[in-house]
């Protein structure tokens, strides 16, 4: 009962309602907003963690359970429900950046003609090709990211012989790159083309991996790679930049391809596929690694997934007008 509850508390305060808290809040600069906003889902997980770990040793899990629970509800919950507002209408505001927006789509529809690709609002996103190119490539992001190297990055390294020292600060340079690579990424996306964006960061992901592999597949390089720390430090890092750097273009495509009820149901799917490709990318990989006493299989499987990834969001459909003459 307990895990059912907690699950729907976790649900509830996800991806989700954040990507459509910034797509109502923010017209201008929403990469920036939902670069900042996974960043932050990045930084949590950090300073909570350590501090989770901290409390436990001193007051033990129950009692940090107490109060990490109760600093959710008696502070987070008031300051929520006091500020935050679901629409800007609500308290008689436009959304940042919507008023300009609203001049400039109308020049952009008259000069682009029939060239547009409009947001789709009735309840046919299942026939949208940017649905499935997008869903499909969020199911392999999570696959590869918290499913697969969040989960067994620490007992892929230990597998190779690197000590804890070099593993720790392996993972604590994965998650120092992957908050700064995802506000860049969320600052990027305002400006650059995000179907080509989106692409390229799986493709640069597939490739980090690859990197890993070259010197997991060779018995004369893992000796090297071990006794060269440094390598795993710049894997850490290059795929620390590519992590989350997924998140804002992908949400922003979306906003762009679907609008009114469609956009909640759909952003739901796409969350959906994210959660699933972590649950899947966490479970086999161990399964694999239990049977062949190594990551290569689940590593191999993941850069291919990734290069699918890359394809399927290259033939993304085009951005609608509104977001095509933002990144002008």
């Amino acid at each position: 009962m307990v895990c059912v509850i907690s699950s729907l508390g976790f649900g509830g305060a996800s991806g989700v309602t954040a990507s459509i808290a910034v797509t109502k809040w923010f017209h201008d600069k929403q990469g920036l907003a939902l670069g900042l906003v996974e960043a932050g889902f990045g930084a949590g997980k950090m300073v909570m963690g350590s501090s989770s770990l901290f409390l436990i040793d001193a007051f033990g899990w129950k009692s940090t359970v107490l109060l990490l629970g109760g600093f959710l509800l008696l502070v987070i919950f008031p300051i929520l429900a006091i500020f935050l507002k679901s629409d800007p209408a609500d308290i008689g505001i436009k959304p940042l950046g919507l008023g300009a927006e609203k001049s400039v789509e109308k020049q952009s529809q008259a000069s682009l003609g029939d060239h547009v690709t409009l947001p789709v609002a009735e309840k046919n996103y299942l026939l949208h090709r940017g649905f499935w190119f997008l869903t499909i490539p969020y199911f392999i992001c999570e696959f590869t990211t918290t499913g697969l190297m969040d989960t067994h990055f620490i007992p892929l390294a230990q597998s190779c012989g690197f000590s804890v020292a070099v593993t720790g600060s392996a993972v604590s340079l994965l998650a120092i790159f992957n908050t700064g690579g995802t506000i860049v990424a969320g600052i990027l996306a305002d400006r650059w083309d995000n179907r080509k964006m989106v692409a390229w960061i799986y493709f640069l992901r597939g490739l980090t991996i690859v990197f890993l592999l070259i010197f997991l597949t060779n018995e004369k390089w893992i000796g090297f790679f071990i006794e060269h720390p440094w390598l795993l430090f710049v894997f850490a890092i290059s795929f620390g930049i590519v992590d989350f750097a997924v998140v804002a273009p992908t949400v922003k495509l979306l906003a762009g391809y679907f609008q009114g009820p469609s956009l909640g149901i759909v952003t739901g799917f796409l969350y959906m596929s994210h959660q699933l490709g972590s649950a899947i990318g966490s479970f086999l990989p161990g399964i694999f690694f239990d049977r062949a006493g190594s990551y290569t299989s689940s590593l191999v499987t993941a850069a291919l997934l990734l290069m699918i990834a890359a394809l399927a969001s290259a033939c993304l459909p085009k951005q609608n007008f509104h977001q095509e003459a933002k990144a002008t």
